[in-house]
């Protein structure tokens, strides 16, 4: 004989939310923030057996990122043709900082660039009139994000004191 009989499934759900209860000092019930400003978490818990279990979890403290922001910004300056011109900024934020340059909006791709953590700096030199323009540095990190600029002149006062000595000279 033959049974047709088909099986029964059941699908039990089981949801739970635990909601941590607040303290009178707004930690959360089983945690302790001690005198060195570490956070010390106590868990207890009861087993199958009905056996206490208590854990802690000591983390360091947690300190929020401080966006970069100049507190020097670069300076606009004046540069003679074949001179070199170098532009500074100091910059505070959480590290790591990430620094880039811009001129005229685009990416430098010429001159020398540092950041030693707190002072961005470019160095251009023997400046031709097309380093004139816009010079932009821009400072990151998971905080936020900030900018300063400076505009660089062309200044033609070099090649007219040479062509004033040619001139001026005996002949």
């Amino acid at each position: 004989m033959s049974s047709n009989k088909t099986k029964q499934t059941y699908v039990s759900t089981f949801r739970i939310q635990l909601t941590p209860s607040r303290s009178t000092q707004g930690n959360v019930a089983g945690q302790k923030v001690q005198e060195n400003g570490q956070t010390v978490r106590t868990t207890t818990l009861k087993n199958r057996m009905e056996q206490t279990v208590t854990s802690e979890d000591m983390s360091a403290p947690v300190r929020p990122l401080e966006a970069p922001q100049f507190e020097k910004p670069l300076e606009d300056c004046s540069v003679e043709e074949g001179c070199d011109i170098t532009l500074q900024g100091v910059i505070t934020g959480s590290q790591p900082l990430t620094v880039s340059w811009l001129h005229n909006g685009g990416a430098v791709s010429f001159g020398n660039s540092s950041f030693d953590g707190r002072i961005a700096t470019l160095v251009v030199r023997e400046c031709l009139p097309e380093d004139a323009g816009a010079y932009t540095c821009m400072a990151e990190n998971g905080g936020g994000k900030t900018s300063s600029s400076a505009a660089v002149n062309h200044s033609k006062e070099k090649s007219v004191l040479r062509n004033r000595r040619f001139l001026s000279g005996s002949w």
